[in-house]
């Protein structure tokens, strides 16, 4: 028999975990907050270059930023929230809550995208010829802009590998892709200015105003669907499922009947609910042998899953009462 542990070793090892979380919670916290105030101060000088511009790039740019503002702003709310145990009114966590957000978000960025669209169409049908002097101010703006989020991005990748939080892990991924998409704006822009003297150039900007566009409308068409899978309580895919029967086939013998799997996703998390029978004369300890190994197996293969076991009685009397 492998003896147990003492009990301060036990005190201090769970003690340890608690510290860590806070740590993982506190820094994602910190982090969300110091994004959310650098959206802020972006968004005003963006609105003055786009708007003395007159470009487009700039437009979707501070569209892409007033969404951003929104997304931290939610995101560093809850986890602050966490952080400090102020969100006791959520004993299931607050994943539907942001899935509601990020659905409410993602319908209002379409719909400002959709606006800067028709902006990019009528200035295709009717030219503006672009301010050089405040069209170079938002270059220099999307410079300082694209270090900024190289500077994020790198930041939440160092907490990310020390903390293994997947938040963290998101958030520099996003930093990333968001340096890429200015850049890729900014040298629109760029090309706009260089080739002024052409009769042509005042086509430049709304044309790639309108590339981006379309690429922000199908990135967020998926975000939206699986959003929506999410709050629908839709069933795990079929290679998740095929992972859960597996291990349902691996511990056969430790149950009598199977009667179903339910599963659905809340955020980050996998709920499964597994509903099994036991020989009336197994021991209980037997049974929770059998238990244990199912929620151990299953976490291994799809972690952030939360497994229940749901015990069915297999009697005549408890068939007529789940009837």
């Amino acid at each position: 028999m492998t003896p147990h542990p003492p009990a301060d070793v036990t005190a201090r090892r769970l003690g340890e975990s608690v510290t860590n979380r806070d740590a993982i919670l506190h820094a994602q916290a910190r982090l969300m907050r110091l994004n959310t105030l650098l959206c802020v101060a972006w968004c005003g000088p963006f609105i003055l270059a786009a708007a003395l511009s007159g470009s487009m790039l700039l437009w979707t740019d501070t569209m892409d930023y007033a969404r951003a503002v929104l997304v931290s702003l939610f995101a560093w709310r809850i986890l602050r929230g966490v952080a400090r145990g102020t969100l006791t009114g959520f004993d299931y966590g607050t994943d539907k809550v942001q899935s509601l957000m990020a659905l409410a978000g993602a319908f209002a960025y379409l719909t400002a995208l959709s606006v800067l669209g028709w902006g990019c169409l009528q200035r295709i049908l009717d030219p503006v010829t672009l301010s050089p002097t405040y069209s170079r101010f938002g270059i220099g703006l999307q410079l300082l802009s694209i270090g900024s989020d190289l500077y994020l991005g790198t930041k939440s990748r160092g907490l990310s590998r020390q903390l293994c939080s997947p938040v963290l892990e998101v958030h520099w991924r996003t930093c990333f892709s968001s340096a890429l998409i200015t850049l890729a704006m900014m040298l629109g822009l760029l090309l706009t200015i260089l080739l002024h003297n052409r009769s042509w150039s005042v086509y430049v900007d709304p044309a790639c105003a309108l590339l981006f566009i379309a690429y922000g409308v199908f990135t967020f068409l998926p975000t939206i669907a699986a959003e929506v899978e999410t709050l629908a309580d839709k069933t795990l895919k079929e290679e998740f499922q095929l992972r859960i029967d597996r291990r349902l086939v691996e511990n056969f013998h430790g149950y009598s009947g199977f009667h179903g799997v339910r599963s659905r996703r809340s955020g980050g998390r996998l709920f499964i609910e597994i509903a099994l029978s036991f020989p009336a004369d197994m021991p209980a300890g037997e049974c929770m042998k059998t238990i244990n190994a199912l929620r151990d197996g299953i976490g291994q293969d799809l972690p952030g899953s939360e497994v229940s076991v749901v015990l069915q009685d297999t009697t005549a009397s408890g068939k007529a009462a789940m009837t």
